[in-house]
């Protein structure tokens, strides 16, 4: 691919991924632990699935047709940065990440498949990143085999999400995200009504 390449349209699009990686990298590490201790339970994790499909459908149907960018060479720099400031909506847990890059893309005059595409490989530097946090938070304390496993299991992801993000654009070439954030929505209003009347632990 010419991204992967030392060519201008590669080292553009790199550029693009790091600016837009900056921001939820920023907020990740000042406000991880905040993260972790206000938001990481099962009560903010079922409002953010109501809260973020809920915001899926709206700005899906107020921007998604109003896409002037139609194809992930052609994001700008300020594009690349809007959709990075919609990626701090994922340190939500229960906010998708991928969603909300999309959200940011619809935003900021993307199409919905460049903007997928986008999303794709700014989860490299994001999951690098949360990985090597959660190294640091954990003092290093790991053996080679489990840094070997740790390796093995990012590499399988990225390859299992590089087969299923093109299945996944073929479909939103002719589908609405909207039947995501109605499952997302359903899901998250399920959950609410089981932590408050099945006991669940908060």
């Amino acid at each position: 691919m010419e991204f992967f390449k030392a060519k201008p349209s590669g080292i553009k699009f790199w550029t693009n991924i790091l600016v837009a990686f900056i921001p939820a990298a920023v907020l990740g590490f000042l406000f991880n632990d905040n993260i972790d201790k206000y938001l990481l339970n099962p009560t903010t994790v079922a409002l953010a699935l109501v809260v973020g499909g809920i915001l899926m459908i709206i700005i899906e149907h107020k921007f998604r047709n109003e896409d002037k960018t139609k194809s992930v060479e052609k994001i700008s720099i300020k594009q690349a940065f809007k959709i990075g400031c919609f990626q701090c909506f994922a340190l939500w847990p229960g906010m998708s990440r991928s969603a909300s890059t999309i959200m940011g893309g619809w935003i900021s005059g993307v199409s919905t498949v460049a903007a997928t595409e986008f999303s794709f490989f700014l989860a490299i530097p994001t999951m690098v990143g949360a990985t090597a946090l959660t190294l640091f938070k954990n003092g290093m304390n790991f053996s080679s085999g489990e840094i070997i496993i740790l390796f093995i299991g990012f590499v399988t992801a990225f390859l299992v999400a590089l087969i299923v993000v093109e299945k996944f654009v073929s479909y939103l070439k002719k589908k609405p995200m909207k039947f995501f954030a109605i499952y997302r929505i359903i899901v998250g209003i399920a959950l609410l009504f089981i932590i408050k009347f099945g006991g669940i632990s908060l």
